[in-house]
């Protein structure tokens, strides 16, 4: 909150994100009229340029280093009552090195008499690996809540690593609210130096859907589907993350950030795990 008297009202509001709903009597919030190509385009313009442009990439530069820019998600929220515009702006590095990252500059817009007003931004946001900044998927994270999944991936000594970021427009500004594995994948069982040998390898997905079911709620629900085999068994486990009114982030727990096999000492090899 900006304000010092509005400590009651951000009580009020802890206590909503609790129960994961708004109050009945709350007025609907007003729809924006909607950003049209002119406007997004003199936006791009205004920040990065006369050369860039809504659907092609352009060139630019980060600390004397050649960079491509172009718009990689750009939009409303689904559903969003509001119709705010969510845009993103992805950044390669074309002779980057393995572990160099990308970047993502990401705005939530508002038209206005006038042009187009920035809500929040985050620019120059490192994010994926060997130059390349991921995907970008624009979602609606709550009743009032749009925002970005961003996806990245990390390969390397026969490993790749995805992770998934949910980061929504809350309270004014931009904040990362989850973090959790996208897909870990160990095809070769390079642990192994003479039979007899263990399984160790695992190819794991990890499937995120947020759970609308109730589309009056503050934070909608997280639902991850984790599927695959794992060190020699099948997994198949579903988890259900609830928002922390305390911090207003989801709780993830450690094994949805692991980086290798997670299973139960009495496990054996082939046994399905719950």
């Amino acid at each position: 909150m900006q304000d010092a008297c509005r400590k009651v009202s951000a009580v009020a509001a802890l206590a909503l994100l609790a129960c994961g709903c708004r109050p009945d009597a709350a007025p609907a919030p007003a729809a924006r009229p909607a950003i049209t190509d002119a406007d997004l385009a003199a936006f791009l313009a205004a920040n990065y340029g006369p050369e860039a442009l809504p659907k092609t990439s352009w060139p630019g530069e980060d600390d004397g280093v050649a960079v491509v820019r172009s718009v990689c998600a750009s939009g409303p929220a689904p559903e969003d009552p509001r119709r705010r515009w969510l845009l993103a702006v992805c950044t390669e590095v074309p002779d980057a090195g393995h572990a160099q990252s990308g970047a993502i500059d990401a705005f939530v817009l508002a038209k206005e008499t006038g042009g187009v007003r920035t809500l929040a931004s985050e620019r120059g946001v490192a994010f994926g690996s060997g130059g390349q900044p991921g995907v970008v998927t624009l979602v609606r994270a709550g009743f009032d809540r749009p925002g970005f999944l961003l996806r990245e991936a990390w390969t390397g000594q026969g490993y790749l690593i995805g992770t998934q970021s949910l980061v929504v427009f809350d309270g004014e500004q931009l904040r990362t609210v989850a973090r959790l594995r996208e897909a870990l994948e160990h095809p070769d069982d390079a642990t192994c130096a003479a039979p007899p040998c263990t399984d160790a390898t695992f190819d794991v997905d990890f499937d995120l859907r947020l759970d609308a079911t109730d589309p009056t709620r503050a934070a909608y629900p997280l639902l991850v589907h984790e599927h695959g085999r794992e060190c020699g068994a099948t997994v198949d486990r579903d988890h259900r993350l609830e928002i922390d009114a305390a911090t207003g982030t989801y709780r993830v727990p450690a094994a949805l950030m692991r980086e290798d096999c997670l299973l139960r000492p009495e496990t054996n090899p082939g046994e399905s795990v719950p």
